[in-house]
């Protein structure tokens, strides 16, 4: 079995950029991330309930 999960969703523009601006995240912002990262966990545990 496996999940998926639309990542453009989940990335955010520059305009809601948090810290340094650096170019390490998407647009400076590691919320995008954090947001995959969850998006992830929620597959898993639909993926276990089958």
């Amino acid at each position: 079995m496996a999940a998926a999960a639309t990542a453009l969703k989940l990335a955010r523009d520059g305009t809601v950029q948090r810290g340094a601006g650096s170019a390490i995240h998407w647009n400076g912002n590691a919320e995008s991330y954090w947001l995959m990262g969850k998006a992830m966990g929620k597959g898993m545990v639909e993926l276990e309930r089958k």
